[in-house]
């Protein structure tokens, strides 16, 4: 009644251990000067473990005791084998690259504390990532490259970990352990020119990304927020980065900003998270040479604010 919050002594231990093997081998086949070959494939294991137990304060014993509920086995293991080709050819002041990357990926989380129906999940899946680069180039200070590509990011150990973090009485964590791999197709054109004084380089870019991963909060009815990560079904983002470099006597300047636009589809989400938002960020790093044994240095960072899928980010900035 008196809304104060009573936090039991508790003594945490996680032993955790991830190996990882790798196995890459790389062929590579030129074709006179101006074509070559590339190809390879390569073997990824990884094995991640988190044994934790908690235990609580006994008022009458003075004693800690475990608390069965709260023990968990995290077990969840990775095989990731991949086989690619890369093709890269010139004509002249055009250069052109191609290729293709095969992956066949499985994994097994095992959860020997959870029900029967829940101890195993098993997600394999096959995937095809095609790339190609075209670059043009002007002259030797000018260059203009468009470039597509399909890339993969695979949820960690830590946001499947379905052992709960207790941060203090009203914020817990969470993993996911059903969450899946993202897929981003970009499509990115780049400028680059190259001045006396400096360099310019412009990037405007598409991004559309399925099963996208997000940082996901909740509050429940008692007031306790649970964060975990979660799968949105889709995601759009276009924008364009600007970078400058200016160097004149003692003087170098690095600035730069980026603008984008970002929609989210989650509708298949509890309470259809999705948003819309506009972002826009600016930064500067500059450097003054006093003499040939000391320099100072400034940097500034500012970035607007902008909604989330779970709520909204504050405007960030940073100097130093």
């Amino acid at each position: 009644s008196t809304g104060v919050f009573a936090i039991p002594n508790e003594h945490d231990l996680s032993t955790v251990s991830n190996p990882s093997t790798i196995l890459q081998s790389v062929y590579t086949k030129p074709f006179g000067e101006q074509a070559k070959l590339e190809a390879g494939f390569k073997e990824i294991l990884r094995h991640t473990t988190n044994d934790f137990t908690a235990a609580y304060l006994d008022s009458v014993t003075s004693l800690f005791a475990l608390a069965p509920s709260r023990t968990t086995d995290f077990d969840y293991r990775e095989q990731i084998g991949a086989a690619y080709a890369v093709f890269s050819r010139q004509f002249g002041k055009l250069q052109t690259q191609a290729g293709v990357r095969l992956e066949e990926a499985g994994a097994t989380l095992l959860l020997p504390d959870a029900p029967a129906d829940q101890q195993r999940v098993d997600n394999g899946y096959a995937s095809v990532f095609p790339s190609g680069i075209l670059s043009y180039n002007f002259t030797p200070m000018r260059q203009l490259k468009l470039s597509y590509s399909r890339r993969i990011s695979r949820p960690n150990p830590f946001q499947l970990d379905p052992v709960v973090v207790k941060q203090d009485a009203r914020n817990y964590f969470v993993g996911n352990p059903g969450l899946r791999p993202e897929y981003t197709d970009a499509l990115e054109l780049g400028y680059l020119e190259t001045r006396a004084w400096g360099t310019i380089q412009v990037n405007p870019y598409l991004r559309s990304t399925s099963h996208a991963v997000r940082y996901i909060q909740t509050v429940d009815s008692t007031g306790i927020t649970t964060s975990t990560f979660d799968n949105v079904a889709s995601t759009i983002q276009y924008g364009t980065d600007l970078n400058v470099t200016y160097r004149h006597g003692p003087l170098t300047l690095f600035t730069g900003g980026s603008a984008y636009h970002y929609s989210s589809n989650a509708t298949n989400l509890p309470g259809n998270l999705s948003t819309r938002a506009f972002v826009w960020s600016t930064r500067a790093n500059s450097s003054w040479k006093l003499t040939p044994t000391m320099d100072v240095q400034a940097f500034g960072n500012y970035r607007s604010a902008f909604a989330t899928e779970y709520g909204s980010q504050r405007a960030f900035s940073y100097m130093n």
